[in-house]
């Protein structure tokens, strides 16, 4: 008894669909290979303060502080140039 054709193709198109989100989901990033942020785009002009946007992507400092994001690394850093990015990520406690 044949499958009637809207069973098949739905049945291939989950299918299809399956693989890729599995896939992506046990797919390793490497955030070594990410590169630094460029801090130059965030530098507070004169007199006027920087407004770093409110995304949560994790940057950590060689000073063991874990910044937000890179926008408030570079802030930071434009003042004290102690200041270095480590990795992108968590600071490990």
């Amino acid at each position: 008894m044949a499958s009637s054709p809207h069973v098949t193709i739905f049945v291939l198109v989950s299918s299809t669909l399956a693989q890729i989100v599995v896939s992506d989901f046990s797919k390793a990033y490497d955030v070594s290979q990410w590169p630094k942020p460029q801090c130059e785009m965030y530098y507070p002009e004169y007199n006027y303060p920087a407004h770093c946007p409110d995304v949560t992507s994790y940057i950590c400092a060689t000073t063991g502080y874990t910044y937000k994001n890179e926008c408030f690394l570079c802030v930071d850093q434009a003042s004290n140039n102690n200041i270095q990015f480590e990795k992108h990520g968590r600071c490990e406690d």
